[in-house]
């Protein structure tokens, strides 16, 4: 997820899907945030000043106060360092568990890992599944997925989280998409199912 596409068309259709779903939830965002992906301006103080001005607490607002962010001042995703990354995403589910329902929001630059393997623009398969696993019944996962070139992208890359999580997805029920606003993006909205 990069800060210079905060506020494009696609985030109209990324916020009205978990607002959509954010029904009786606490939302958790986490932005695997890269900054350093991002070409540099001749001048920093020019990329400065449009960076700070992109606050991801901003989208509080639509949620009544039933939302926080993992944000790092200090730090960038990285494929490297993500079990540590996922380590702090796990504890703070598990602190916000012990008073709410939560959606987890998951924003990498491309979505799941393919089958070729994860680059730092995606969501590791294992990753996937530890986030998974420590959802409690009735809480939601949402995952950014942005196109592949081939058609029928939308449905293989559900298919896929499906065969990584070992359940299954149906996508009428676990796609989101608004094909007015942004042709190439689309959200795997999948709900813990009860025990």
């Amino acid at each position: 997820m990069r800060l210079r596409w905060v506020g494009d068309s696609r985030d109209y259709v990324k916020w009205d899907c978990v607002l959509e779903n954010a029904k009786g939830r606490f939302v958790f965002y986490v932005p695997m945030l890269r900054r350093s992906v991002d070409p540099e301006c001749k001048h920093s103080e020019v990329q400065m000043h449009f960076d700070q001005r992109k606050d991801l607490k901003q989208f509080a607002e639509l949620f009544r106060g039933d939302f926080s962010v993992l944000e790092f001042q200090d730090r960038e995703y990285s494929k490297r360092d993500a079990e540590g990354y996922f380590r702090l995403v796990i504890e703070e589910l598990r602190r916000l568990q012990r008073s709410h329902h939560v959606l987890v929001f998951i924003d990498p630059d491309t979505g799941i890992e393919p089958e070729s393997g994860a680059k730092n623009e995606h969501l590791r398969n294992e990753d996937l599944r530890s986030v998974w696993k420590a959802l409690n019944s009735g809480d939601k996962l949402i995952v950014y997925q942005h196109a592949s070139r081939t058609p029928g992208w939308k449905e293989r890359h559900l298919n896929r989280a499906a065969e990584i999580l070992e359940t299954e997805f149906a996508p009428d029920k676990h796609l989101y998409s608004d094909e007015t606003l942004a042709k190439d993006v689309c959200f795997l909205v999948l709900e813990k199912p009860k025990s």
